[in-house]
């Protein structure tokens, strides 16, 4: 555990207020935790089209948060099928979560009844230290960052270790008839992101078959055969070669904490007519680039599907190759005469020096990051 500082997990920040009329009071309240070193987040604002109904969404952000932070005006906003404000429901999920509450009264205006009583009990609950008042926006943004910045540095952040990815990296591959591409995800943040019961169910298994085999995403074939186990805590999904050629290799290792293994062949994909067998011994480019688009298109489909909040921003990963020994890396597959072959050893060929840390953003737009790593490719192998 290390505490939250520069370059570890920016701590969630729940945003619960009135929304309609309220939008500057919110936007000043983002800038005040930005300010401290947290991170926002507004559910009208930032998260418009999740797919569930909005006192669901409201309910499940609380659950994504680290904080939680309640503004109070004049008016309590929508009262929910509960009879209860909607920004009481937040606040009454984030007790039982037992999430750091800081609460914001604004002074000056009249409270509706609503509101006042709802003001009242806030301000009961939390007393002192955690409750401010504000009258103005520029007030509102200091002081939230002031009281924000002094829960930060009283959380601790468990911080998902570098070494996982490098350990994970190069293990030993699951075959050595092909050159297989390995892409190691670890969320940043080291913490449950699937229930670990989850991973046996039978319908989340073939949710994320269904992911895999998506035509935005595939990682596997409609028509090769699958098979899904545990392995301790960890769900592993593999998809066999098949009998005929084109023969495509996929292997998803996933545990509770999101740490995400992919495997992929990256020879042998292609039915070109190689009635010479050249193929296997070179590694195209085109054909690795095309195992790693479907590696971070695996990678964003399933922390969309598991973590629709985007509590895990954050992400460390590393590539590597394995079993590559005599073979080259070449721009364009060679079908007749010799092939050029440099002797190497068993080791696996790792892309970049050290697990590079990249945002969510990255997994669902990942070519400036692919083209990235092509190019550290072709330096390991010319070596």
């Amino acid at each position: 555990m290390i505490r939250c500082t520069a370059g570890h997990p920016h701590p969630r920040v729940m945003v619960s207020s009135l929304v309609q009329g309220f939008e500057h009071a919110r936007a000043a309240a983002g800038r005040g935790i930005v300010a401290a070193g947290g991170q926002p987040v507004l559910v009208n604002e930032d998260l418009p089209a999740l797919a569930t109904s909005p006192r669901n969404a409201c309910l499940d952000a609380v659950d994504s948060c680290d904080v939680f932070l309640v503004i109070i005006g004049d008016r309590a906003g929508f009262i929910a099928p509960s009879g209860k404000p909607v920004v009481e429901e937040e606040y009454e999920r984030a007790i039982a979560r037992g999430l750091p509450i800081i609460a914001f009264i604004q002074e000056g205006v009249h409270r509706e009844p609503e509101a006042e009583r709802l003001a009242r009990r806030i301000s009961d609950y939390v007393g002192g230290h955690f409750r401010a008042t504000f009258s103005s926006l520029d007030e509102l943004e200091r002081r939230v960052a002031e009281a924000v910045g002094r829960v930060i540095m009283q959380l601790e952040m468990p911080v998902m270790s570098a070494d996982v990815v490098v350990g994970r990296l190069v293990k030993p591959n699951h075959d050595q008839r092909e050159v297989i591409l390995r892409t190691v995800f670890a969320p940043l943040r080291h913490e449950e992101v699937i229930d670990v019961v989850k991973l046996g169910d039978r319908d989340f298994r073939e949710t994320l078959i269904d992911l895999g085999t998506a035509t935005d995403v595939g990682l596997f074939s409609r028509w090769n055969r699958k098979a899904a186990k545990l392995q301790g805590d960890c769900l592993l999904i593999e998809q066999e070669y098949g009998d005929t050629p084109p023969y495509r290799r996929a292997i998803v290792e996933v545990d509770s904490t999101g740490l995400l293994v992919l495997d992929s062949n990256v020879t042998g994909r292609t039915d070109d007519g190689d009635r010479l067998g050249l193929g296997a011994l070179q590694v195209v480019e085109s054909d690795v680039e095309a195992a790693l688009a479907e590696h971070f298109a695996f990678a964003h489909a399933l922390f969309e599907h598991v973590d629709p909040y985007q509590r895990q921003y954050a992400f460390r990963y590393n590539c590597a190759l394995h079993g590559v020994q005599f073979r080259p890396l070449v721009r364009q597959r060679r079908r007749s005469g010799p092939v050029p072959m440099s002797m190497r050893g068993d080791e696996p060929i790792v892309a970049h020096p050290a697990a590079r840390q990249i945002g969510r953003a990255v997994l669902g737009a990942p070519a400036p990051e692919i083209a990235r790593t092509m190019e550290l490719f072709r330096r390991r192998m010319s070596e």
